[in-house]
């Protein structure tokens, strides 16, 4: 049910800021998490997903990322999404 509902949505919060807002603050909620350093300080803020078969989700996320301005990195060997960056921490 959610995938055909993103499949539908997709280009909709691509050229929509607010639903694209949305989406991304419901998905770093939900499935994000946030690694911190060993002085207790954010260090990144990522998102984990099976390389797969979630590839072009990865790759819608950080397209959206970067319309908000937030520069991030793929991994798709670990299946892992990450920004790091006070700046970027503060846009999303």
């Amino acid at each position: 049910f959610y995938l055909n509902l993103f499949k539908t949505l997709k280009k909709k919060i691509i050229n929509n800021k607010e639903y694209r807002v949305f989406f991304l603050k419901g998905l770093f909620s939900s499935e994000g998490h946030v690694k911190h350093s060993v002085y207790g300080t954010i260090e990144s803020i990522g998102f984990s997903f099976n390389p797969k078969t979630e590839k072009s989700l990865s790759e819608f996320v950080k397209r959206c990322l970067d319309l908000e301005k937030i520069k991030s990195k793929i991994d798709h060997e670990r299946g892992y999404l990450y920004f790091c960056g006070y700046g970027n921490m503060l846009r999303l």
